[in-house]
């Protein structure tokens, strides 16, 4: 099975959040991880001058989906239909044509039946 981390789950983690941390440990039992190349901007925007270091290369094992060709029409297409944020839109369009399941914390900005999502209440 393959993994989207979406931006608040990355930061969870390399915030040390236990029950993130063993929910990634789970996760990479079961698969393979990646994230958005709009999650990479989020999490490295935002990281600390101290948490740099760490920060990239955490971000550096996971796989990066980069945003094709087809990823701006289909996430302007959920972003009308859902009335989404950008990247939201955009992580939303990289999982639905990449065919992987979402792991967010977020689940309010992914109410739509397109993609599949990672129950992260239960963690």
């Amino acid at each position: 099975m393959k993994y989207l981390i979406d931006s608040d789950v990355i930061i969870w983690y390399l915030r040390g959040r236990r029950k993130t941390v063993e929910l990634i440990d789970h996760l990479l039992e079961d698969g393979i991880l990646a994230c958005s190349a709009l999650s990479i901007f989020e999490v490295m925007r935002g990281a600390r001058p101290e948490e740099m270091e760490d920060t990239e290369g955490f971000l550096k094992t996971l796989e990066m989906f980069a945003i094709t060709e087809e990823v701006p029409y289909l996430a302007a297409a959920l972003a009308k239909r859902y009335s989404m944020a950008l990247v939201d839109a955009h992580i939303a369009a990289s999982c639905i044509l990449n065919d992987v399941v979402l792991v967010t914390y977020n689940l309010k900005h992914y109410k739509l039946n397109d993609i599949r999502v990672f129950d992260t209440e239960g963690w």
